[in-house]
């Protein structure tokens, strides 16, 4: 199985149909967002509650929806954030997958 390569798309880039579909979609994103991180700031407050001096700082919960609506909860150590990378055109996207790679020299041997 190869291994899936995600890149960010420009949405700009898109007609104006698709771009106003992503615009309406990112709106309900941002509410089932905001709406998320309140409901799992309440169970990190009640995890904490629980925890005898309180989850410490280096940690705190981690939640995970890959099996269904209802959350899977690991305590984990927070990480630092990092910085997301640019985005690029659908038309950047498809070349970068489908040009033939250059060859490689290689550098004989005396």
């Amino acid at each position: 199985m190869s291994k899936v390569m995600w890149t960010k798309l420009n949405i700009a880039s898109l007609s104006p149909a698709a771009q106003a579909a992503f615009a309406a979609a990112k709106v309900g994103y941002k509410k089932h967002q905001e709406l998320q991180a309140v409901a799992h700031q309440f169970a990190i407050d009640e995890a904490d509650a629980l925890v005898a001096g309180g989850i410490p700082e280096t940690h705190t919960l981690a939640f995970g929806y890959r099996f269904g609506p209802e959350p899977a909860v690991a305590v984990v150590e927070k990480k630092a954030k990092t910085a997301p990378s640019g985005a690029k055109s659908l038309a950047d996207i498809m070349a970068a997958q489908f040009v033939p790679e250059a060859p490689r020299l290689i550098k004989k041997v005396a």
